[in-house]
């Protein structure tokens, strides 16, 4: 009889166990996943703004510092208004019909860190010219 009664209140305290440390994981995972979120709109809304073309949306979401680095097509701009200035704003100003896709979003968050590998797809209209590239990119955020 005794075996029993510890084989129950093992039983037990292990199911009690397991549901502190399953709600522990779950207050982890849901917390990872509205941070992974977090990002994920980011991206989403840096998506919009280079389609309509919006430097001042773009402003608010990108880091305005010279540490911004971007390297893209085999040339480096250094600094966020470098990379506004230099590039983003004579493309955006062309370009018509715009479409950028991220896809394959790899989030991962650590404390007050965030970074992300993805791949993206830009199709555009620059004059009569019609543009479809696309690529690997990573961005990451202290």
């Amino acid at each position: 009889m005794f075996r029993k009664v510890s084989l129950v209140c093992g039983l037990l305290f292990l199911l009690i166990g397991t549901g502190f440390i399953a709600d522990s994981v779950y207050s982890t995972v849901s917390a990872q996943t509205d941070e992974v979120k977090a990002v994920t709109d980011v991206l989403t809304r840096e998506a919009q703004a280079v389609e309509k073309g919006d430097l001042t949306a773009l402003d608010k979401i990108w880091a305005n510092t010279e540490e911004v680095t971007v390297f893209e097509s085999g040339h480096a701009n250094y600094g966020w208004t470098d990379y506004r200035n230099s590039h983003l704003a004579p493309e955006l100003k062309e370009f018509k019909n715009t479409k950028y896709v991220f896809s394959d979003l790899k989030v991962k968050v650590d404390g007050k860190t965030a970074w992300t590998t993805f791949k993206y797809t830009l199709a555009a209209e620059m004059g009569a010219r019609k543009i479809e590239s696309g690529g690997l990119g990573s961005a990451r955020r202290f």
